[in-house]
């Protein structure tokens, strides 16, 4: 005891680990409803990530669509269209008889 200290009734004894930190005894109960519960949750994210995916897909080809349309305005349509060359009928229905 202290010598300076005359209270012979408090003594301060600190817990070795406070109540949230104690270690834990293992208990299959309580494993067993964790599982439980993760599986419960994977089993309903699980659809809605394969709902989802095509969606994320469709935005990304929209965003590249998006940024393609930006650059028509430097593309010259008369150029183009010079290049066009038409299509002969005979050529396509050859092979069809």
């Amino acid at each position: 005891m202290n010598p300076f200290y005359d209270n012979p009734y408090y003594v301060y004894r600190p817990q070795m680990y406070p109540y949230y930190l104690r270690p834990r005894r293992f208990n299959l109960q309580r494993t067993l409803n964790t599982t439980i519960r993760g599986i419960q949750i994977a089993n309903q994210v699980i659809p809605v990530i394969n709902q989802v995916r095509p969606l994320i897909n469709n935005t990304r080809q929209g965003m590249a669509l998006l940024k393609a349309m930006n650059h028509l305005d430097d593309i010259d349509l008369d150029e183009v269209e010079k290049e066009i060359k038409p299509i002969e009928h005979e050529e396509l229905f050859e092979n069809m008889v």
